[in-house]
């Protein structure tokens, strides 16, 4: 089934200030100039370039994962018809699926009514237990967030709506109490951790090797739990490309079958590539200068980033040709390989972390009962 995601930036604003935040913080200052809100009239512009979309590219699956700046300021009416109307004009069409990522601050009963209704994927923020929350996660106040959202997720249980936690790594907190935070504090079972953006045009915050030691115990603490009913996807689908099977993350781990790539609606309309790649080169990388008014689908898809991104996610950065862990690792994401002078054609900025991560998975498997020969289907080590 051919499936495309769309990013969709319905609001361009946000209700904290967090000091990590590419898309406030960083570089590309451009949300200033578009609306805070996405437009009513914008919407049946999109309507018709989904339509043309899915006409032309024969698209079986479409998700619209509904991001910000913070989603929920968009509110829960313009939300809710939204859901509506595209699922009125699209669904006989293609299977129309919506997802949205929430700092989770502003969920209440009504706004979990509507996730419900419109069977919204749920994600929520969280980068671990207070101490560390509330040092990066603050509001225009300087405030912590971590209490507020501590009672939101509460309320989402009480109301049994599912979801599940996003993490950007910080090596200060160890592996073993970030996973007990998320299952047992939070008491949540699907989970994902993320690299801070870190291209190799600047100084990474924290000692890259500590990344490293982070994954090694989370994923040592994840497989002693022998807890099927905890998902952390980072590691689900490593551990599928060491099997030879299909990696399911976009642009990170090696593939020979591209997907269709992620597409970035902004709020004014404007097309970009998925949107972590602002953190690159905004002025050659994600400013396209098309817009859905004035392009199809199926047309921007053809434009030359694209073409650049895919190369990138094909073919290997020259230092990794050779590498042991080329079939898993594929480079590393195509965000933490770029560099001005190079572009893509670098290893990941965290390198050494993945090699370390890499290295003791294979032994897990093989302690498992993996054999070696069925490991080195992906592997291919020499052997003489």
């Amino acid at each position: 089934m051919n499936k495309l995601s769309i990013v969709l930036k319905i609001t361009e604003r946000c209700n904290l200030n967090c000091s990590y935040c590419y898309f406030f913080n960083g570089s590309d200052q451009s949300y200033k100039e578009r609306p805070a809100r996405m437009a009513d009239d914008d919407i049946d512009s999109l309507i018709e370039f989904l339509s043309d979309g899915i006409r032309d590219l024969s698209l079986g699956h479409i998700n619209i994962g509904f991001h910000g700046g913070e989603p929920l300021l968009y509110g829960r009416k313009k939300l809710d018809d939204l859901c509506t109307k595209l699922s009125a004009k699209l669904s006989s069409k293609v299977k129309l699926t919506f997802s949205l990522q929430s700092n989770g601050l502003l969920i209440d009963e009504r706004w979990i009514d509507i996730f419900k209704k419109h069977s919204i994927g749920l994600g929520i923020s969280v980068d671990g237990p207070k101490e560390y929350n509330d040092k990066y996660r603050v509001d225009f106040q300087g405030n912590g967030s971590y209490d507020i959202l501590l009672q939101k997720i509460e309320l989402l249980h009480n109301l049994s709506m599912r979801f599940g936690i996003l993490s950007v790594i910080n090596p200060d907190i160890g592996g073993l109490e970030m996973y007990n935070f998320i299952t047992k504090d939070l008491k949540i079972k699907s989970f994902d951790v993320l690299f801070p953006h870190l291209t190799h045009d600047e100084e990474p915050m924290h000692n890259i090797k500590n990344f490293g030691k982070f994954l090694v115990d989370l994923f040592n603490v994840w497989v002693s739990d022998d807890n099927r009913k905890v998902r952390i996807r980072l590691f689900e689908s490593f551990l599928r490309l060491f099997m030879g099977r299909r990696r399911l993350l976009y642009g990170l781990g090696a593939t020979k079958d591209l997907a269709l790539p992620l597409v970035t609606i902004r709020g004014d309309g404007d097309l970009e590539p998925v949107t972590g790649l602002m953190y690159t080169d905004p002025q050659t990388v994600t400013k396209t200068g098309f817009n859905i008014k004035d392009i199809n689908l199926n047309d921007f898809l053809k434009v030359p980033i694209f073409q650049e991104i895919a190369k990138a996610q094909l073919e290997l950065p020259e230092k990794c040709k050779n590498c042991c862990w080329e079939h898993v690792c594929g480079g590393g994401n195509i965000i933490d390989r770029f560099s001005k002078k190079n572009r893509f054609n670098n290893p990941s900025t965290y390198c050494q972390a993945l090699q370390e991560l890499f290295s003791h998975m294979a032994k897990y498997l093989l302690n498992c009962g993996v054999s070696f020969n069925k490991l080195n289907e992906t592997l291919k080590l020499e052997t003489s």
